[in-house]
């Protein structure tokens, strides 16, 4: 998994590893909350979040056959 550039003020490029399966992207915010979510399909793709307050986050991915996080700045 990467996720980059980070820190970002704006977007992050995101690529999986292994095959394209769909894969389902929550954004937590530092005190646990889902700040965003969306379905993703294939092996990159960008995340806007240029939109949220600064802080950290961590990136959730889960799909039918992976769970991968990250966290971002």
């Amino acid at each position: 998994l990467r996720v980059y550039p980070n820190p970002t003020t704006d977007a992050v490029q995101v690529e999986m590893p292994g095959d394209a399966d769909e894969i389902t992207l929550r954004v937590i915010d530092a005190v646990g909350r889902t700040v965003m979510q969306k379905t993703e399909s294939g092996r990159s793709f960008e995340v806007r979040l240029g939109a949220l307050p600064p802080g950290l986050y961590r990136l959730v991915f889960t799909g039918e056959k992976r769970f991968h996080s990250a966290t971002v700045i």
